[in-house]
């Protein structure tokens, strides 16, 4: 990125007032008032508008100056240090309101528990990301079997709603696959999430415990109703040198597969766990997958 320097105006950082003979008005006084109005209205000393000045009135210095910013529009009544009035007039700039963009990104809200979305004020649309629970990894009974495989990622849903987008949305998370046992059991399928009747996407399939004798890796969950429909990544196989990886989310981070030790956790939503791998004769337990997420982003538009 190039950046460059604008020359412009220093103006002066103290405002000077005059009377009608353009001399300086010495001591005199500038208050302020909302406009058509006798209500005080606040100054300031500096830019940031941190340090407030007196209010209603600033007395000006013997060369008739003072620091006075402010926002908005003012009514300001200028007087000689007699107290006699030089101006009564309406000063500053109108604050200005810019219209929303058809289009603009308004508000995001997240959902990892379910409960309700509720539309924002003025949002004519929303872009929704829904993604279902991942599946948990299979558990190894003993240092004579294979490892566990890995759970299933959840599946993604991405759809762009504007008709029939209620005030109000029921939103539900899948929740998270559980484990294989240290028996060898097999890992839970992780649960479905939705957004209202518009979308969803299934969690991520249970990864095979070791005590089966076909050890897959859990099938990935898959969305539906969207504008775009997404599988979960299929969990790894177990395998007499470890458990099984899970299968990744759309959002990634999917738990690793186990070597002589439990299965590891899944990172972020929709994520399945990895399966365990006993090396040592106790057994290991595979990993829970992680609970899906919805994120809701809303616009003008």
């Amino acid at each position: 990125m190039t950046s460059f320097a604008l020359p412009f105006n220093l103006y002066p950082a103290k405002s000077q007032y005059f009377d009608d003979n353009g001399d300086p008005l010495a001591l005199g006084t500038v208050s302020f008032y909302i406009p058509a109005t006798l209500t005080p209205k606040q100054t300031y000393s500096d830019y940031t508008l941190v340090t407030p000045n007196a209010i209603p009135t600033v007395t000006l210095d013997a060369a008739g100056r003072a620091s006075i910013y402010g926002s908005g529009l003012f009514r300001q009544i200028v007087k000689n240090a007699a107290g006699a009035t030089i101006y009564d007039q309406v000063v500053g700039f109108a604050d200005v309101t810019l219209p929303a963009i058809p289009g603009t990104l308004v508000g995001v809200q997240a959902f990892t528990a379910s409960g309700t979305y509720t539309r924002s004020p003025n949002v004519t649309a929303v872009l929704v990301f829904v993604t279902g629970g991942g599946g948990g990894g299979g558990g190894s009974q003993d240092a004579s079997a294979s490892g566990g495989a890995g759970g299933g990622g959840g599946g993604t849903v991405i759809e762009y709603i504007t008709a029939g987008l209620g005030a109000t949305e029921t939103v539900t998370i899948g929740a998270a696959g559980t484990a294989g046992s240290a028996a060898g059991g097999n890992g839970g399928a992780g649960g479905t999430s939705s957004f209202g009747a518009h979308c969803s996407a299934t969690g991520g399939g249970g990864g095979i415990g070791s005590a089966t004798a076909v050890i897959v890796g859990g099938a990935g969950g898959v969305g539906s109703g969207g504008t775009l429909n997404l599988g979960g990544g299929v969990g790894g196989p177990g395998v007499s040198a470890g458990g099984g990886n899970g299968g990744a989310s759309f959002w990634g981070a999917n738990g690793g597969g186990g070597q002589d030790s439990a299965g590891g956790a899944a990172g972020n939503y929709g994520g399945g766990g990895g399966g365990g791998d006993d090396g040592a004769g106790a057994g290991a337990a595979g990993a829970v997958g992680t609970a899906g997420a919805i994120l809701v982003l809303e616009f003008v538009g």
